[in-house]
């Protein structure tokens, strides 16, 4: 599947902006593109993407190839004019909610166009892409890409107070899944001593992976020197933050044995 984001800001420029008559096979700008803005953070708040809604803005950035404003689209962001504002709104809602990755709605605060995308329908389609992987050319985790991949998940080593905190018990949790999805990927999975030869360069190659808490002390990939046929790759999990005083958690919590069914 194509980069989400490329879709959304290619289809979103196609939209604002008209090709010159003269050059119809013209790529968008790359300065428009750049002009929006991806959330990584308070998505019901802010949405999935934004962009500034100011026209000069975009007519200096149509310059390097000769787009022209497609005015009547920008009629969108004039609260002023009410009418022909919530009509163009329309207009564009009714195509963007036809896109690949569809449009639910429009906010517009401080001279920015808030987009929200429709969730279900982005999730629905990012599922069924995954879960039908065998009939797409496309691999999602590039799992098939090496079927004969070893690996070794380093458990975490944790101190008897960091069992009680949330950011470490997350941790936990997350390796405990990743166990499951290299389960489900048919890698094989293979044991410290066979690591330890691969490390030696007795072997083939074994992937170390080891997940590890942002709380904790941070640590750093050794470098594969030959003969080590041991390559590694860590995933960090970052800190739950306690929600009243916006600090790092000094809530306490159990953590309980995971049952794998």
């Amino acid at each position: 599947m194509t980069n989400p984001t490329a879709v959304i800001s290619k289809n979103l420029c196609l939209y604002l902006l008209e090709k010159p008559s003269l050059f119809p096979c013209v790529e968008v700008p790359k300065n428009a593109i750049n002009f929006i803005r991806i959330h990584k953070e308070k998505l019901s708040v802010k949405g999935d993407f934004s962009f500034p809604c100011s026209l000069d803005l975009w007519k200096n950035c149509c310059k390097e190839t000769g787009h022209k404003l497609r005015l009547t689209a920008f009629d969108m962001f004039k609260e002023v004019e009410e009418d022909i504002c919530n009509n163009e709104r329309q207009k564009f809602l009714k195509i963007a909610s036809r896109w690949a990755i569809p449009i639910d709605r429009i906010r517009i605060d401080n001279e920015r166009c808030f987009l929200y995308l429709k969730r279900h329908t982005v999730m629905l389609m990012l599922l069924q892409r995954v879960l039908n992987n065998d009939k797409n050319e496309e691999c999602y985790g590039k799992l098939k890409k090496n079927p004969k991949q070893k690996v070794w998940l380093s458990g975490m080593k944790l101190a008897e107070q960091q069992h009680e905190e949330l950011s470490f018990c997350r941790a936990k949790l997350v390796e405990n899944i990743l166990l499951r999805v290299l389960e489900y990927s048919q890698w094989t999975v293979v044991t410290e001593e066979y690591a330890e030869e691969a490390r030696k360069g007795n072997i083939g190659e074994v992937l170390m992976l080891n997940v590890a808490s942002a709380a904790g002390k941070v640590t750093v990939n050794p470098f594969v020197i030959p003969p080590s046929r041991l390559s590694y790759a860590t995933i960090r999990c970052g800190i739950v933050i306690d929600p009243i005083t916006g600090k790092l958690t000094k809530l306490k919590t159990t953590v309980v044995p995971m049952i794998c069914v």
